[in-house]
């Protein structure tokens, strides 16, 4: 990155977390979880984390 003689898009550490809340749709949840995690696994913005709310974790 130092040496690049390209702009150069970085990342810093973090942890991306997704949130399904118990009143949501859990169809789309499903498909918005699968799409932070699975379209590219390696960019930074890829979801760490699955938070689900207890009244539909089940």
């Amino acid at each position: 990155m130092n040496e690049s003689r390209i702009p150069v898009l970085a990342h810093l550490e973090g942890n991306c977390h997704v949130y399904v809340d118990g009143a949501a749709d859990l169809a789309m949840a499903r498909e918005v979880t699968l799409n932070a995690k699975m379209r590219r696994t390696s960019v930074c913005g890829a979801a760490e984390t699955l938070l689900v709310d207890r009244r539909v974790a089940s």
